[in-house]
């Protein structure tokens, strides 16, 4: 007889970081590489590798220093699809609003920001209903999506 347990835990985390090189400061990376790079690799002339790996590590290191991240803001954890391009620019739509709202004080943008939100409201949870009926309709056919 073999019993064995096994305790496993797995972390679900999405998060994506990727590089948002629009906000990039390109003139300091410039500036911070201007460094003599015969001093730096002239020790390692005869073994290639090492110089690359050498170059490599320098051009990271100011890639992080000078270049932020960003995560990957159009897909929350508990959806399970990203949103559609029409929603999307419907939500930066709102997002100007705000920001206009917050400028000017202005009750007519207030009521256009709230109408736009409202919209967006339900369209979100249109898109839920229509994926929660999709796995109805489908769960005798598909009963791993249930």
């Amino acid at each position: 007889m073999l019993s064995i347990d096994c305790m496993l835990q797995t972390d679900v985390v999405q998060k994506v970081l990727k590089y948002n090189y629009n906000k990039g400061d390109y003139e300091g990376m410039r500036q911070s590489i201007q460094i003599n790079w015969k001093e730096l690799l002239l020790p390692l002339h005869n073994d290639t590798d090492t110089m690359w790996l050498t170059f490599k590590q320098e051009l990271q290191h100011r890639t992080l220093q000078f270049i932020p991240m960003m995560r990957n803001t159009w897909k929350k954890e508990g959806w399970t699809h990203p949103l559609n391009s029409k929603l999307r620019e419907y939500i930066s739509k709102k997002h100007r609003l705000w920001s206009r709202y917050l400028e000017t004080r202005d009750n007519a943008v207030f009521k256009k920001y709230k109408s736009l939100r409202n919209r967006i409201r339900n369209e979100i949870r249109k898109l839920q209903k229509r994926e929660q009926k999709n796995v109805v309709h489908h769960c005798k056919q598909n009963p791993k999506a249930f």
